[in-house]
């Protein structure tokens, strides 16, 4: 009984705090927000199915992307993900409070980017809704969160002021449409409704953006060269280790993804071995978490790791800087990035920021067959398998725990970073601990006897498309002068 009066508590509470929002003059999709969320608390209670609880939400999910609040959207996500196993009328609670405080950050928020935030909506869609985001849904139930989200988006997107907005009304529609069909085509799915919906909202925007595929996560500012140069020369550079044998290209080959192929990578003393492998390197810009594990939060501070682990490098900045001042030729490279004569712990660790963040992959046979750049291959079987077994966890786009619409967040599963599959051609052995060795074998471990061979054969030939075309494999010629090492082997030893 006491729980009865509190939720009815909780919900005139909310009513009155939405109430006195929606008394204001508003924008007319504001409004349209407010009174939705309002309804839709309404509807929280255990006495809903968690059907109409999960649609219901999803209807004004765009709530997070208008205000920018991922931390919302991932609280949110979660608490659906629990109710799809029990429903708890602490995540009801939390919920609605979160939907309270959305609403209230909407009706403070004077310049809000819709487009921007439409297209987040749009991709969620696809990338999370429709692939069902650590759930066990069934496809009907997905395909009816995806409606509900795009009757949202036809509704808002018919009181923006926008030249565009009936070609959109009827892209959103047929998208709607199409989710009602037996089988989905994830790549028809995406090439005639979300990337021409994509590139109608883009239409709207003043500043150039990408579409998903082109580069869902480009950056708009441009590389300083030099920088990257210097941060090269020093990935390939002996002087960081203790012993001036190891580099960072050690364990991170650019031939092979900038990862080493080993079960598990060299330790610094000769016959030994570190508990795990070297993850790629490539897309690693695009990271919240670092290593393994996620113990790191920054390139830096992967780079101060390394240098200081005894089982890695064995050494410290003070000696490095030594090193590398002895050096007239990094001396002046050095001075000619940073405007400063002297070499600092900080520069080091910037321009190998610079050079990793440059690894970058958006160029594989996928990526140019799904844009209908190549018409000579189709991965439209694979691809839909990945969608239907894969997707939920490595996330279209950049294959890896990713978390869009945001891209701010790595997931993790048992303690380990969901690590990308770009490039998984070159990336063998497999698993954290290399235990698997082949790519086939991946395949059996995930899905065992439920695909048929001729499943499995073209779920690896869609993720062997996924290697990328363009990866810098070229190597420094040689490094500059130090005195006291003048025979250093670019790249090192072992």
């Amino acid at each position: 009984m006491k729980l009865i009066y509190q939720v009815i508590s909780l919900c005139l509470v909310s009513f009155v705090i939405l109430s006195s929002l929606t008394k204001k003059d508003v924008l007319p999709q504001k409004k349209y927000l407010i009174d939705a969320t309002l309804q839709i608390q309404e509807q929280f209670s255990t006495k809903n199915s968690i059907s109409q609880i999960r649609e219901s939400y999803k209807s004004v999910e765009i709530l997070c992307f208008l205000v920018k609040n991922e931390v919302f959207f991932i609280e949110n996500a979660q608490i659906l993900e629990r109710i799809e196993r029990r429903i708890s009328q602490p995540d009801l609670d939390t919920l609605k409070a979160n939907l309270t405080k959305l609403v209230a950050d909407l009706r403070e928020t004077n310049e809000i980017n819709w487009a921007d935030a439409y297209l987040k909506s749009l991709r969620t869609t696809y990338l999370l809704t429709l692939t069902g985001w650590k759930t066990n849904q069934l496809s009907e139930q997905k395909n009816a969160e995806a409606q509900a989200q795009i009757r949202t988006l036809r509704f808002l997107n018919s009181l923006q002021n926008w030249s565009n907005k009936e070609q959109t009304d009827r892209l959103l529609y047929d998208y709607h449409e199409a989710l009602n069909k037996e089988k989905i085509d994830w790549k028809s799915l995406y090439t005639d409704f979300v990337l021409p919906i994509e590139k109608a909202y883009l239409a709207n925007v003043n500043t150039h953006k990408f579409t998903l595929f082109e580069e869902v996560l480009s950056s708009e500012n441009k590389p300083d060269t030099s920088k990257i140069a210097l941060g090269k020369l020093l990935f390939y550079e002996t002087a960081l280790s203790a012993n001036f044998k190891r580099s960072c290209s050690s364990c991170h080959r650019p031939q092979k993804a900038f990862c080493d192929n080993r079960q598990t990578s060299l330790g610094f003393q000769l016959g030994t071995n570190l508990t795990k492998n070297s993850p790629t390197l490539i897309n690693a810009a695009y990271n919240t978490s670092f290593f393994h594990d996620g113990r790191a939060n920054d390139i830096p501070s992967v780079v101060a790791s390394v240098v200081s682990n005894s089982d890695e490098f064995r050494n410290d900045f003070s000696t490095i800087i030594n090193r590398l001042a002895s050096s007239e030729e990094y001396v002046q490279k050095f001075e000619k990035v940073y405007q400063q004569k002297s070499i600092n712990q900080h520069q080091i660790q910037d321009a190998l920021t610079a050079f990793i963040n440059s690894l970058t992959s958006r160029k594989s046979v996928f990526d140019e067959w799904v844009q209908e750049k190549n018409t000579t291959v189709d991965l439209s079987e694979g691809y839909n398998i990945f969608m239907k077994n894969c997707a939920s966890c490595h996330f279209t786009g950049t294959f890896s725990g990713f978390l869009p619409p945001f891209y701010t967040k790595n997931e993790f599963y048992e303690g380990i970073k969901t690590p990308t599959l770009r490039n998984i051609s070159l990336t063998q052995p497999y698993m954290h601990d290399g235990r698997l060795t082949e790519l086939s074998d991946v395949i059996k471990k995930h899905y065992g006897e439920n695909l048929s061979d001729q499943e499995h054969h073209a779920l690896k030939t869609f993720l062997e498309s996924l290697t990328d075309s363009e990866i810098d494999t070229t190597e420094p010629k040689s490094l500059p002068m130090i005195p006291t090492a003048l025979n250093r082997k670019v790249g090192g030893y072992y």
